[in-house]
């Protein structure tokens, strides 16, 4: 969604938080200062209003870890994807950062 620099941006500055995401985007502001203005746009565009949980890192990569021995069992990346709520990209890039 926001892309992956992003999202390693904003889980290291806030992870095992609650980020609130602002209705409209203001240029400048500290979360756009951490994830970047394009990346908060995006956020504003999906999430705007509203309140989101950041994963601690230990999450992400527990899940990176199943993901990639599941692809490697013979599970099909539009299945891995779907289970674990993400897209086919950001998958086939979890598969692929592991080479």
């Amino acid at each position: 969604m926001i892309g992956p620099a992003a999202a390693e941006a904003l889980v290291a500055a806030r992870g095992g938080t609650m980020v609130s995401i602002p209705v409209r985007h203001q240029a400048g502001s500290a979360l756009a200062g951490v994830i970047g203005e394009g990346a908060m746009e995006r956020l504003v565009e999906l999430y705007g209003g509203t309140r989101i949980y950041v994963p601690v890192r230990d999450v992400l990569e527990r899940r990176d870890r199943e993901l990639r021995h599941m692809v490697a069992s013979g599970t099909s990346l539009p299945a891995v994807a779907l289970l674990f709520g993400i897209s086919e990209r950001r998958a086939r890039q979890i598969v692929a950062a592991a080479k």
